[in-house]
């Protein structure tokens, strides 16, 4: 069960995934969840991807795979 303060906050956060059922797949909304996800992790890291992907659980490669990217010298 949730407050008004916890829904309010949900509202206006940036770590908020909005969705659209009637438009929306799952795996849509995993990739997007995933991507914005990977960018904070990113971005509170300062670009350092070693250490984004250490707090996912994942290897720098493993990180970048999932990024889509193909090289690994991007950060």
């Amino acid at each position: 069960m949730t407050n008004q303060k916890d829904e309010e906050e949900a509202q206006t956060s940036p770590h908020v995934v909005s969705f659209n059922p009637e438009r929306d797949t799952w795996k849509k909304l995993q990739e997007r969840t995933w991507q914005k996800y990977a960018a904070t992790l990113l971005n509170h890291h300062d670009g350092n991807v070693k250490a984004a992907g250490k707090v996912a659980g994942l290897s720098k490669s493993q990180f970048y795979a999932k990024l889509g990217n193909k090289k690994e010298g991007r950060q």
